[in-house]
């Protein structure tokens, strides 16, 4: 329970939706540390799974109750309705709608009761509502940016927004002939170990960590240009189902 892509402050009450698992792995059951610190107050960040034997957050139980008990329907969806307090939520809207392929304890309170799969029923729904549900992509922005000190070329590879690539394994850089190859730190800088003549084509490897989908590595075909500095932003998208490689476009 919880969601193990979400760490927060306990101290400032900061939240960090993350491209990757937060939960680290060997960690004791009730140990939610997860290794990294607020950017705010530099506290040590929790993940936000809630396993057994422990609490709901307060705040979140407090104001699902509110939004139960207001509620004109409860849709719930691929659960059992066996776990207390939360399995009482959704009994206090006016009316319930339970999908489940199990029975469930509330399965007599419910005024409408489906033995189907989640996602059968939602398309049925949004077909039913004239929503379009494009398909799953996993997808990331990657900025690329190229400048020049002491007579080497670094490059910076982070978000669209400046902030490092907190999904990134490891990133490398490597000149399009495979003669050069430089690795990244952990706030996305590689520079070159000597000049290297412009223009000068490169490939950006993005190793992606705890991907759930058995990603690939992210390669981005960036060429750098005089006058430096230069920047590009791509956008690299990944179809789980296909298991193919990345499909990688360079933003206008």
């Amino acid at each position: 329970h919880g969601n193990r892509y979400i760490e927060n402050c306990p101290k400032c009450g900061r939240v960090y939706l993350r491209g990757f698992c937060t939960c680290r792995r060997g960690n004791a059951v009730h140990d939610h540390r997860t290794g990294r610190t607020c950017d705010t107050c530099h506290t040590e960040l929790l993940d936000s799974i809630i396993n057994f034997q422990e609490n709901l957050p307060e705040k979140a139980l407090k104001d699902g109750w509110a939004h139960s008990e207001k509620a004109d329907l409860a849709l719930v969806l691929g659960t059992s309705l066996r776990v207390s307090p939360a399995c009482q939520l959704p009994l206090q809207a006016e009316k319930l709608i339970i999908c489940n392929l199990q029975h469930t304890p509330a399965d007599a309170r419910a005024d409408t009761r489906v033995y189907a799969s989640t996602d059968d029923l939602m398309k049925h729904v949004m077909d039913q509502l004239e929503i379009d549900v494009p398909p799953f992509r996993v997808c990331h922005r990657i900025h690329v940016r190229a400048s020049e000190d002491e007579k080497r070329w670094t490059i910076h590879v982070s978000d669209e927004d400046g902030h490092s690539l907190d999904y990134a394994e490891s990133i490398r850089i490597r000149t399009k002939d495979h003669k050069s190859e430089w690795k990244a730190d952990a706030r996305g800088n590689a520079s070159s170990t000597s000049p290297l003549p412009l223009p000068a084509q490169v490939e950006v490897f993005v190793t992606l960590t705890n991907g759930f989908y058995d990603e690939p590595p992210i390669v981005l075909p960036h060429t750098i240009t005089h006058p430096l500095p230069t920047s590009s932003t791509y956008e690299a998208t990944y179809d789980p189902r296909e298991r193919r490689a990345w499909h990688v476009v360079m933003m206008p």
